[in-house]
């Protein structure tokens, strides 16, 4: 089932990407950066963004995925933001590094391109500084796959991984979550703001026979989240 992802794109829409053109680190505490502004098509936008040091960010949320930047930015990374526009130019007003799986995310996202769900390529895009599989199950489920997060929850089934291995024989099978299945799925659904994810997960497990209390997702007006 295609969900509706206009209001996650607008989430999505208010990060800047850019990649990282030069840095100058003076210690201890003299440090400027440039980098080009990055279009969703990868291309540069001819716009140059300036940031400082004292503006990175440790890590952001995108609904249930904590993503967690790297420690300083280096040329070529690829950081993301939010932008202002100052008098000598744009500039972020926060920024972390190591952003390139978020701006896979986000093309994704907005292209509404469905890859193979075992894609390894796709997989390394979107791999987690963390090593969980936090992005790539996030991009699944709203893309649509559902069952996986429900076979997840029971047991059976789960999905063959597309890169991690048990040994050199067998494929793992299942998601690497940062937090319980069902908290997974509630946290995307409120980010997307599109209540259809977690109905259908909800639906599918009650016709697995998954007991749960799903009453704990419903305010008292029966609005899931408050949707």
């Amino acid at each position: 089932m295609k969900f509706n992802l206009d209001q996650l794109k607008a989430e999505l829409g208010v990060l800047v990407f850019a990649r990282v053109l030069k840095v100058v680190d003076v210690p201890p505490a003299h440090y400027y950066a440039f980098a080009d502004k990055l279009t969703l098509t990868s291309h540069r936008a001819n716009t140059r963004i300036f940031f400082q040091k004292t503006k990175r960010r440790d890590c952001i949320h995108v609904g249930p995925v904590r993503y967690e930047g790297k420690e300083e930015a280096k040329a070529r990374d690829i950081v993301c933001g939010v932008v202002e526009l100052l008098p000598k130019g744009p500039t972020f007003t926060w920024w972390i590094s190591g952003a390139s799986s978020l701006f896979h995310f986000t093309q994704y996202i907005h292209r509404q391109f469905t890859p193979k769900k075992h894609s390894k390529v796709l997989y390394q895009q979107l791999e987690m500084p963390n090593q969980s599989d936090d992005l790539w199950a996030l991009f699944l489920l709203v893309s649509g796959d559902v069952i996986d997060f429900v076979s997840e929850k029971l047991g059976k089934n789960r999905i063959r991984h597309p890169a991690k291995r048990l040994n050199q024989y067998q494929q793992k099978k299942g998601f690497e979550l940062s937090r319980p299945v069902e908290e997974f799925v509630f946290c995307a659904t409120l980010f997307a703001r599109e209540a259809e994810i977690f109905k259908q997960f909800q639906t599918l497990c009650e016709k697995k026979g998954i007991v749960l209390d799903w009453s704990a997702y419903y305010d008292q007006q029966n609005q899931l989240g408050g949707l």
